[in-house]
């Protein structure tokens, strides 16, 4: 019984609901689209921008610590793409002694 009461509400307003509704699904897809493209451009950008810091980066660790290394930075970064913190990990507990800790006694 309920649910022919709502049939006969839906098919009584279904020429006022129709055309409202097409415009919502175009609205979220034009949004969905435009979000997809903005995001699609900003993450070039922010790549290329992310390489050319984390190469300034690792040729400036290579620097003090192996300058015969700093021409394999692009390699090594294309290597790690996307893992570059990984990568600086890797660098740091190779090429840093640990500091020794001293504690103190009262």
């Amino acid at each position: 019984m309920i649910r022919c009461y709502l049939q006969d509400i839906m098919n009584e307003h279904v020429d006022i609901l129709l055309p409202w509704i097409s415009a919502a699904i175009w609205a979220l897809r034009l949004l969905t689209l435009q979000q997809l493209i903005d995001i699609f451009l900003k993450r070039n950008k922010s790549s290329e921008a992310r390489f050319k810091e984390n190469k300034a980066k690792l040729v400036a660790f290579f620097k003090v610590h192996d300058p015969v290394r700093i021409s394999e930075a692009s390699a090594l970064l294309n290597e790690y793409l996307g893992n570059e913190s990984l990568l600086f990990v890797k660098l740091k507990s190779i090429y840093t002694k640990p500091s020794r800790v001293v504690l103190k006694s009262e």
